[in-house]
């Protein structure tokens, strides 16, 4: 599938077979995903409006509980990478089980697993032109939407969420 560049920080390029009505995403990490039943507007939307438009369209696929298939498995990290955020000291992800791990900065640990890549990303990849304020709000904003998504389940020593995606 033909896919278009997009600027992001997250997603590298979009494209979209109408036919079959197949969205391919390829992440700036290298992993490439396929959604199936998605209408023409989320792609055209996605062109149009940019960096916006890529964010917007995963969270809206994600949102929704859209199945994807991995066609190319992006980055995983070796132990956690630090972040710079009122809310969290650290993020590792794992892309071939889609686990994300969170430090916060009080020391808690949590897993969240059925976790698409770009939310890994976003969490990892500094906001550049707007500071660390917008880099909180982005943390915050994240982690409240995948905390919404989950249902707890209690370990000893680590909290973990499951999602179905």
């Amino acid at each position: 599938m033909e896919r278009q560049p997009v600027e992001s920080t997250s997603v590298k390029s979009v494209g979209y077979d109408p036919e079959t009505q197949t969205l391919e995403v390829e992440l700036q990490s290298g992993g490439v995903y396929q959604y199936d039943a998605i209408e023409p507007e989320y792609y055209n939307q996605t062109i149009q409006h940019g960096s916006h438009g890529a964010e917007q369209l995963l969270w809206d696929i994600y949102s929704e509980g859209s199945e994807h298939r991995t066609i190319a498995e992006g980055a995983s990290t070796d132990g956690r990478q630090p972040v710079s955020s009122s809310m969290l000291r650290s993020v590792s992800y794992n892309a071939a089980s889609e686990t994300l791990e969170a430090e916060f900065n009080d020391g808690a640990v949590w897993r969240y697993y059925g976790v698409p890549e770009f939310i890994y990303h976003n969490l990892s990849t500094p906001v550049r032109s707007a500071g660390s304020c917008a880099t909180s709000s982005l943390t915050s904003t994240l982690m409240a939407r995948l905390q919404e998504r989950g249902t707890d389940d209690h370990s000893p020593c680590r909290h973990h969420h499951g999602f179905a995606v």
